[in-house]
């Protein structure tokens, strides 16, 4: 029972940071590396330029603890772009909404 609640609080707690997550630094906990180097004359030239970035994030249930994660740069634009759309998405509707509300029939 147990492991179904930690499965469960694990999901909410993903799904959670994809919808809130933005693309600034996180204040702390945040760490850059650069991706391991390509070896010539293959084709992940593009890996090179694409840092891997390390955010801590504080888990739900606890203050003091911290969980790791660790994508690529152009993986926590695409979270936070996804972010951005899911809210102005939400912004445009609640503002349809509130306009057919005061519109006179």
């Amino acid at each position: 029972m147990l492991s179904k609640l930690m499965a469960l609080g694990a999901l909410s707690f993903l799904l959670a940071c994809a919808a809130t997550e933005t693309a600034g630094p996180v204040a702390s906990g945040t760490q850059t590396a650069e991706a391991t180097a390509p070896v010539p004359g293959t084709s992940d030239v593009v890996e090179a330029k694409d840092p891997v970035v390390c955010k801590g994030d504080r888990v739900t249930g606890t203050r003091i603890r911290r969980e790791k994660t660790c994508r690529k740069q152009s993986e926590w634009d695409e979270i936070a772009r996804k972010a951005q759309d899911s809210v102005d998405f939400g912004n445009q509707r609640a503002t349809r909404q509130q306009s057919e509300t005061l519109s006179p029939n």
